[in-house]
C-alpha cells in the first residue's frame, strides 16, 4: 500500500491539467489521458455526455475545464472520437514533437503550440475547429509550431464583446508556420480579430496559401512582422483565396483595423503571390517608422477597394507580366520604390479605378521608379512598355524622387501619356548596355553556356575572362560557383546580383577580383556564401551588401579582402539606402582591410536602412586610419540601424593599436562608432573586441547607441566615450565577460552605465590608462544604473568591485548620480585605494545595504506584511504555507488556490507494479527552491528519508512549471508513505 501525505487532499480538487499518454491513439480513449485528480471531474478534456461529474449536461466551459497537455505521440480527433464540449487549453510540444490531428469537430478556448526547445504540429484534413480564445492562439509561441489545414473549417471566434487575435511566431526564437492546401479559414463575430504572422522581436512567422480560403472581414487587420526584430511572411499560390476586409470601404481614413493587410508594421515582413487570389480594403508596406515592407507579385489577381500605401519603408514589385491583374482604387508610394521586372510582354498593369466619385482616387507620381529585364525580355530599342494607368491625372510631386533607375541590361525612359480616359505611365526602351553579361542556371563561373552577351558583336562571354575584358558580370537569377577549377583569372568589373526571386554566388575556392560588388537593388534578394578561396573587393565606395534590397553575404572559410584603387579610400557597406537589409554572417574565414588608405565599414547607412552584421567565428579585421560604425546616417528623423552581434570565437580588430597620435582622432584611427547620427546596437555575448576608439551615441544631435556586453573580452586603447546625453548607454550584464579594459572612460551628463549584478557580480571594468598616457583617467558625469538578474542572491553586506581606476575617478557634482533598479536589493557605491594585478588605484565599489530572495518579491507582490510575510505563515488558513504556495504556484491569500498539484498513478512496467509520482517544479532555475520526495514505511516508529525512488524525467506545464516525474517501487515495503519536500 502507498499513501501520499503532506499537502494533497485539498489541492487535487483544483487541479485541470489532463496529460496524454497514449501515444498514437483517438481523443476519447479514456486509457490515452492521464488525470491530475484522483477524483475527476473529468478524465477526457472536453468530454461532457456522459461524463460521470457532469451532471447538469451542460456543454459550457465551467463544466469541463479540463487542459490538455500533449507532450509527445500523437492524439486523433475524428468524427467519431471527438470532444463535445470546448477544450479549456491545449498546451502541444515537446522535445521530440507532438501531433494532434484533427478530421473530426472540435472546440478550443485557447492553444499553445511549441514553447521553448519544442515543436509542435496540427494537421486538420476535415471537421470543424473553433478557436474561441482571446489573445491566446499561439502557433509557435517560443518553439516550433505548425498547423496544418488542407480540409474542413477553421473559425476564429471570440468571447462577446473581446477582441480575437491569432498569433503565428509569437516571442523570441519562435517559428510559427500556417500552411494551407485547402479547407477554409474564417473570422466569426462583429468583433476585431488580428492575424499577427511575426509578433515579438525574434520571432518568425510564416504563412503558405496554396489553397482553400483565408478570410478576415470587417474590422479585422492581417499584420506581418509586428514589432521591431521580428519577421512576417506571407506565400500565395494556386488557388488559394486571401481576403482582409469585405471591401467595404468607409468615408474616411480608418482607425486600426477595417481591412488592413500592413506588411512590415515594425519590424520586416514580405508577400510573395505567384497566383491565388488577393483582396484588402488597405495595403501598406513598412507601416510604421521602423517597419519594412516587400510585396512581390509574378501571378494570380490583387484587388484593392481602398489603397496601395507605402507609408515608410518598402517595394511594390510587379514581376512579369503573369498576374491576372492588379487592381486599386488609390496609389499612394510615398517616395519609395516601385519597381517593374519585364519579361517578352512587359509587366501587367497597376490599374488606379478610383474615380472623383470616390473618397479613394488618384494616382501620385512621388515613386522611385525600378526597372529590370527577366531571362526571355526580348525588348527592342523604341519598344514601350504601360506600367500604371489612372482614371484620374496622375499627381506629380516631389521631382526629386520622381527618379528612373535602370538596373537590367536595357535602358528605358518614363513618359506620361493621356489614354483610355486617364494617364498612363510608360516607359519607352532607348537603348542597352554595351558591357552586360548576363547569367542563367546553375552551374560554374567559367561554363560559357551559362553568360549571355547583350551586345551583337561580343568582346567577352565570361566576366573575367582575359585581360582586356570589361565586362559587368549579371547574376539576376539561378546558382553561380567559383570554385578552385572555375574561377576568372582577371578582374570582374562589376558584380550585380539580385531579383525578386533570388540570386546566389557561391565561392568554394579559387581567386576572384571584383571591382564593385552590388547585392540587391529594391525588392531583390542576393545571396554570396564562401567557404573557401579568396575574394577581392577593389572598388571605391563600391562594395553594397543590401543596396536598396535584403542583400546576405555568408562567410565560413577563405579570406575576403577590400582594398582600393589609386589611393583612394575604399568602403563596405552593409544596409545602404531607405528600405534595405544587409546582413553579413561570418562564422569562419577572414575579412581584412588591404592598402594605406582610409577603409570604412558601414553597418546600416542611410536613413531607414538596416545592417545586420553577426560575428560568430574567424577574423574581421581593419587596421589603421580605419572607421566601423554602426548608425551612420539619419534624414528627417529617420534613423539608418546598425546591429553587431558578437559570440563564439570571433576575432573583431579595429585598428592596428598604433598610438603615436596624441589628440583627438580625425575621421578613423581605429573609430567604433555605436550609433552615429543613426541607431547603433552592439550585442556582445562572446569573442574579442579590440579597438582603438569606441564612441556611443557618437553625433550630439541624432545619435542613439547601446552597448551590451555578458561574455568575451573587450580591449580599447584609447577610449570609450558615452557621447549623446539621454542617448548612450553601456551595459555591463553580469560577470560572464573574459575582461573588459579600456585605457580610459567617459561618461557624459545624461548618458548611462548600467551594471547588471548576478551571483558573482559583474565582469570588472578596467581603466589601466596613467598619466604618462595621452589617453587616461575615468570620468563618470552620466549615470550609474545598478540592476540584478536572476542568479543575483548575495546578503546585505557583500561588497562588490565593478570599476578600476589607475587614475583618480573624477564623478563630478551635479551631474553624476547613482540610480538603483533592482527590485531584488539596494546598492550604495564607494570608492576605495585598491590594487588591481599589483597596480596601485583606485577601486568603484558596489555595497548591498539590502537583500530580497525570490520568495520575497513573491509574496511582497500579494500585499502581504509583517508576519504574514514570512515564508512559514499560512495567512490565508489553507494548510499550506507560503513557501509551499510558492513552490507549486498557489495564491497565498486564496484558500481555494493552492496551485498545481502533484499526481500519481500506478502503472506496470516488465512485470513489476510502479507508482508514478508526478509533482511540478518552478522551471526558473534561480528560483531559490529545492524539491525532492521524502519515503516511510512506518509513521509512528519509522523515518523519512530521500531514497528508494527515481526521477525519470522533467516535462513542461506551462511557462513557469515543470513536471518532475518519479517512478517508486511497490515491492519492496508492505506500505510506504510519500510526501513532498520543498525548501529554500
Amino acid at each position: 500500500m502507498l499513501a501520499l501525505l503532506a499537502m494533497t487532499a485539498s489541492v487535487f480538487g483544483n487541479s485541470n491539467y489532463v496529460h496524454w499518454v497514449g501515444g498514437t491513439g483517438d481523443w476519447m480513449v479514456s486509457g490515452n489521458w492521464t488525470n491530475e485528480d484522483p477524483a475527476p471531474d473529468w478524465n477526457i478534456p472536453g468530454w461532457v455526455v456522459g461524463n460521470p461529474s457532469n451532471t447538469g449536461g451542460s456543454t459550457a466551459l465551467d463544466w469541463n475545464y479540463g487542459r490538455a497537455v500533449i507532450e509527445s505521440g500523437t492524439a486523433r480527433i475524428t468524427p467519431s472520437s471527438a470532444p463535445d464540449g470546448y477544450v479549456s487549453k491545449l498546451y502541444l510540444g515537446g522535445t521530440n514533437g507532438a501531433n494532434v490531428e484533427i478530421s473530426g469537430d472540435a472546440l478550443f478556448k485557447d492553444i499553445y503550440l511549441a514553447d521553448t526547445g519544442e515543436s509542435a504540429t496540427i494537421t486538420q484534413t476535415g471537421g470543424s475547429v473553433e478557436l474561441s480564445g482571446n489573445y491566446t492562439t499561439h502557433i509557435g509561441r517560443h518553439g516550433n509550431g505548425t498547423y496544418n489545414l488542407s480540409g474542413g473549417t477553421l473559425t476564429h471566434n471570440s468571447t462577446p464583446g473581446a477582441d480575437t487575435h491569432t498569433f503565428i511566431g509569437v516571442y523570441d526564437g519562435a517559428v510559427g508556420t500556417f500552411n494551407q492546401t485547402g479547407g477554409a479559414f474564417v473570422k466569426n463575430g462583429t468583433v476585431q480579430q488580428n492575424i499577427e504572422v511575426g509578433y515579438a522581436a525574434g520571432s518568425k512567422g510564416i504563412v503558405n496559401l496554396s489553397g482553400g480560403t483565408f478570410h478576415d472581414d470587417v474590422g479585422d487587420y492581417t499584420l506581418l512582422a509586428h514589432k521591431i526584430g521580428s519577421e512576417g511572411y506571407l506565400n500565395i499560390s494556386g488557388t488559394a483565396s486571401l481576403r482582409v476586409g469585405q471591401g467595404d470601404v468607409g468615408s474616411s481614413q480608418p482607425p486600426t483595423g477595417y481591412g488592413i493587410l500592413g506588411i512590415g508594421y515594425e519590424g520586416y515582413g514580405k508577400v510573395v503571390q505567384t497566383g491565388g487570389s488577393v483582396e484588402a480594403n488597405y495595403l501598406k508596406l513598412g507601416v510604421k517608422s521602423s517597419g519594412l515592407g516587400d510585396y512581390v507579385i509574378s501571378g494570380g489577381s490583387l484587388d484593392l477597394p481602398a489603397y496601395l500605401q507605402i507609408p515608410e519603408a518598402g517595394t511594390f514589385m510587379v514581376s512579369g507580366s503573369g498576374a491576372d491583374h492588379i487592381r486599386m482604387n488609390k496609389f499612394m508610394p510615398n517616395y519609395q520604390y516601385i519597381g517593374f521586372e519585364l519579361d517578352a510582354n512587359g509587366s501587367t498593369l497597376i490599374e488606379v479605378n478610383g474615380t472623383t466619385n470616390d473618397y479613394y482616387h488618384g494616382a501620385n507620381e512621388n515613386a522611385r521608379w525600378q526597372l529590370d529585364t527577366l531571362p526571355d525580355f526580348n525588348g527592342q530599342v523604341g519598344d514601350k512598355y504601360d506600367v500604371l494607368w489612372s482614371a484620374t491625372p496622375i499627381v506629380i510631386s516631389g521631382s526629386g524622387y520622381n527618379s528612373l533607375n535602370n538596373i537590367g541590361t536595357a535602358i528605358f525612359e518614363r513618359e506620361i501619356v493621356a489614354t483610355n480616359g486617364g494617364e498612363m505611365v510608360r516607359f519607352v526602351m532607348t537603348g542597352t548596355k554595351t558591357n552586360a553579361v548576363v547569367w542563367s542556371g546553375t552551374g560554374n563561373w567559367m561554363d560559357s553556356s551559362h553568360w549571355t552577351d547583350v551586345t551583337p558583336a561580343p568582346d567577352w562571354t565570361i566576366p573575367g575572362q582575359g585581360p582586356l575584358n570589361e565586362g559587368e558580370a549579371l547574376i539576376r537569377s539561378g546558382e553561380a560557383s567559383i570554385t578552385a577549377s572555375s574561377y576568372p583569372d582577371s578582374p570582374v568589373v562589376k558584380l550585380d546580383m539580385g531579383s525578386s526571386a533570388g540570386a546566389t554566388l557561391n565561392v568554394t575556392g579559387g581567386d576572384v577580383e571584383f571591382k564593385e560588388v552590388t547585392l540587391a537593388e529594391a525588392g531583390q534578394v542576393a545571396t554570396v556564401n564562401q567557404s573557401g578561396g579568396n575574394v577581392t573587393f577593389t572598388g571605391n565606395s563600391r562594395a553594397y551588401i543590401g543596396r536598396n534590397g535584403h542583400g546576405t553575404y555568408n562567410l565560413s572559410g577563405g579570406t575576403l579582402t577590400h582594398t582600393s584603387e589609386s589611393g583612394a579610400d575604399c568602403h563596405t557597406f552593409i544596409g545602404v539606402d531607405r528600405g534595405s537589409v544587409g546582413v553579413f554572417n561570418q562564422t569562419g574565414g577572414t575579412f581584412v582591410k588591404n592598402g594605406s588608405v582610409q577603409q570604412n565599414i558601414y553597418v546600416g547607412y542611410y536613413a531607414k536602412a538596416i545592417g545586420i552584421l553577426n560575428l560568430s567565428g574567424g577574423e574581421f579585421l581593419l587596421e589603421s586610419g580605419d572607421d566601423f560604425i554602426l548608425g551612420h546616417a539619419q534624414y528627417n528623423g529617420d534613423l539608418a540601424r546598425g546591429y553587431l552581434n558578437l559570440s563564439g570565437t570571433a576575432l573583431l580588430q579595429i585598428g592596428d593599436g598604433g598610438l603615436t597620435p596624441s589628440g583627438e582622432p580625425a575621421g578613423g584611427w581605429g573609430r567604433l562608432s555605436v550609433g552615429n547620427e543613426g541607431y547603433g546596437e552592439l550585442n556582445q555575448t562572446g569573442g574579442t573586441l579590440d579597438t582603438e576608439y569606441m564612441k556611443i551615441a557618437d553625433s550630439t544631435t541624432t545619435g542613439e547607441g547601446v552597448y551590451t556586453i555578458s561574455g568575451g573580452s573587450v580591449d580599447v586603447h584609447r577610449y570609450i566615450y558615452l557621447v549623446n546625453s539621454g542617448k548612450a548607454t553601456m551595459t555591463i550584464a553580469g560577470s560572464g565577460a573574459d575582461e573588459i579594459k579600456m585605457s580610459r572612460f567617459i561618461a557624459l551628463a545624461g548618458t548611462t552605465l548600467n551594471l547588471q549584478l548576478d551571483e558573482n557580480g559583474t565582469t570588472l571594468m578596467e581603466v589601466y590608462g596613467t598619466s604618462s598616457d595621452p589617453y587616461h583617467d575615468a570620468i563618470l558625469r552620466g549615470t550609474i544604473a545598478v540592476d540584478t538578474l536572476a542568479s543575483f542572491n548575495a546578503p546585505s553586506g557583500t561588497v562588490f568591485d565593478v570599476i578600476w581606476s589607475a587614475n583618480n575617478f573624477e564623478t563630478t557634482s551635479g551631474t553624476f548620480a547613482f540610480t538603483n533598479l533592482s527590485d531584488r536589493a539596494t546598492f550604495d557605491w564607494q570608492v576605495v585605494t585598491k590594487d588591481n594585478n599589483g597596480v596601485s588605484g583606485q577601486m568603484l565599489q558596489l555595497v548591498v545595504t539590502s537583500s530580497k530572495s525570490p520568495l520575497d518579491l513573491w509574496v511582497e507582490g500579494y500585499g502581504l506584511t509583517g508576519a504574514d510575510a514570512e515564508a512559514l505563515a499560512d495567512p490565508d488558513g489553507d494548510g499550506f504555507n507560503n513557501l509551499y504556495e510558492f513552490g507549486l504556484g498557489g495564491n497565498p491569500t486564496d484558500p481555494l488556490d493552492q496551485g498545481i498539484a502533484p499526481t500519481y498513478a500506478v502503472a506496470e512496467d516488465g512485470g513489476e507494479t510502479w507508482m508514478t509520482y508526478v509533482y511540478p517544479k518552478r522551471s526558473d532555475p534561480y528560483s531559490g527552491l529545492t524539491y525532492y520526495l521524502e519515503l516511510n514505511n512506518d509513521l509512528v516508529f519509522g523515518q523519512w528519508t530521500n531514497s528508494g525512488y527515481t526521477v525519470e524525467g522533467t516535462g513542461t506545464i506551462n511557462g513557469d512549471f515543470d513536471a518532475v516525474t518519479n517512478r517508486v517501487p511497490t515491492a519492496v515495503e508492505g506500505e510506504q508513505f510519500i510526501r513532498l519536500i520543498i525548501e529554500e
